[in-house]
């Protein structure tokens, strides 16, 4: 029986060809199924950091509900009830009388809602699952409902211009089936994970799977595509980027643009099988390194794309900035940082001239009328001292506590010494200089370093557009 070799020889190289692929379609459906699997919404919140859980039941108390969070693994719950005087051990001995509206009886309004009708609770960012399985337990009692200040919603914007550079890329390209099947994994990203800062690392990843296409198939391919600074930047920076801000986006991120890489090199084999029946294959006459990576299309696209991130930042912006001004009408209202309106609740000054009573009240007067009183600036509380001098016996005033700009920092300092989840660590998060009320705003959407990761996008092809046209002109070249 006689062997055709041609025959047998295109059979192996099949078999090679789908070996090869098969790694890299494991790696396609595994991030197919993390991202369908694992896809979040972005929740708006009121706090900066901490999530509002309110409660309103005529069968449970605020103890009953701190148990049933601490069942199901609430952590740093800040209550009312675990509360305690927000000083040191250290800082005092004797507390001053304290009146009805002292700062430690008027914090106790963050408890409530303004009706004094719900229990208010503040749980950390990052227990989402666990306060989601407490709702639903708590709502399960007789008489009782509960909510949090969280309003899910899907930025469309953010995904519509993400489909829309991606479709202004297919344009640009030659290779539009491989780009399209690889660009879908950045888009699904987008979905999966929507927000601002993910949308624009998907653009910039596109443009260079864009230029990574270019040079398939040439010779020194893996080389030129490794040390091009256009490549590298646009798609390995943004991975830094949001590691800062989230390493689970980051993570996402790495995952789709493997995928990406994947499907080219799938797309891109199964074209060679083409050829493979062929005794002789065609190949480029030019290597990867004599082409130009960014020629006058990737140059344009580079120029869309720092409009497009713009863009997008532009839209987190006024996205946040609009937000603001909404509100929910099923929602008590709860205590919240307010910018503008009258300030209904305490906030961190008041802490301060409270924390000056405590600790300057063992250096009054008994019978002094201002044991309580609100300090002025560079007010000195002193003690008297008495020294020899000259064989008399001199009175002399040293300074014990000066009201100052230093007094406030020690101040702040000794909140974050606390060995408990206190109220005054969750004010002084939102800002030194946050004013508080009720509202019944549904808050913003907070990314996390969103606006320095914006702007470092923005950064990125802006700075890769002078580094193009700078190199144009020293040849003498035309942009």
């Amino acid at each position: 029986m006689a062997l055709h070799l041609p025959s047998f020889k295109n059979r192996i190289e099949k078999m090679k060809i789908r070996i090869k692929i098969l790694f890299p379609a494991i790696i396609c459906f595994l991030t197919f199924f993390l991202l369908t699997s694992f896809r979040e919404l972005p929740v708006s919140r009121i706090w900066n950091g901490y999530q509002v859980l309110y409660v309103m039941s005529q069968e449970l108390d605020e103890h009953s509900i701190l148990a049933l969070l601490e069942k199901n693994n609430c952590k740093n719950v800040i209550s009312r009830g675990n509360q305690r005087i927000p000083l040191l051990k250290t800082d005092f001995e004797l507390l001053p009388p304290q009146s009805r509206d002292s700062y430690i009886f008027t914090r106790n309004a963050f408890f409530s809602d303004e009706s004094k009708t719900a229990y208010v609770f503040y749980i950390p960012d990052g227990q989402d699952k666990n306060l989601e399985y407490s709702i639903k337990e708590l709502s399960a009692f007789q008489n009782t409902s509960a909510g949090t200040d969280g309003s899910s919603s899907f930025p469309w914007i953010a995904l519509i211009i993400t489909c829309f550079f991606c479709l202004v890329t297919i344009l640009f390209t030659k290779q539009k089936k491989i780009f399209t099947a690889s660009a879908f994994f950045l888009l699904l990203l987008a979905y999966s994970r929507p927000l601002y800062t993910v949308a624009a690392a998907s653009c910039l990843c596109q443009l260079g799977i864009f230029l990574l296409i270019r040079l398939l198939n040439r010779r020194d391919y893996f080389k030129t595509m490794a040390s091009s600074v256009y490549i590298i930047a646009l798609i390995t920076f943004p991975v830094l980027v949001l590691f800062i801000a989230s390493p689970l986006n980051a993570f996402f991120y790495v995952m789709s643009v493997l995928s990406a890489l994947s499907m080219v090199y799938i797309l891109n084999s199964c074209e060679n099988l083409k050829y493979s029946r062929y005794v002789f294959n065609p190949v480029y006459i030019r290597g990867a390194k004599t082409i130009s990576i960014m020629e006058r299309r990737g140059f344009r696209l580079l120029c869309i794309l720092t409009v497009v991130v713009a863009v997008i930042g532009i839209c987190l912006f006024f996205s946040n900035r609009l937000s603001r001004f909404e509100s929910s009408s099923t929602r008590p209202a709860l205590p919240a940082p307010i910018t503008e309106g009258e300030k209904t609740l305490p906030n961190l000054d008041d802490y301060i001239h409270w924390n000056w009573n405590v600790l300057t009240f063992p250096f009054k007067k008994l019978d002094s009328s201002k044991l309580v009183t609100e300090p002025i600036e560079n007010e000195v509380v002193s003690v008297t001292d008495y020294k020899d001098v000259d064989g008399k016996i001199v009175p002399t005033e040293t300074p014990v506590y000066i009201f100052n700009n230093d007094f406030k920092q020690i101040s702040y300092d000794s909140i974050e010494k606390l060995k408990y989840p206190a109220l005054e660590k969750m004010l002084l998060q939102q800002g030194k200089n946050t004013n508080y009320g009720f509202t019944k705003s549904i808050g913003v959407t907070i990314e996390r370093f969103g606006v320095i990761s914006l702007l470092i996008f923005i950064l990125i092809p802006t700075v890769l557009a002078g580094y193009y046209i700078l190199g144009r002109k020293k040849y003498g070249l035309s942009v």
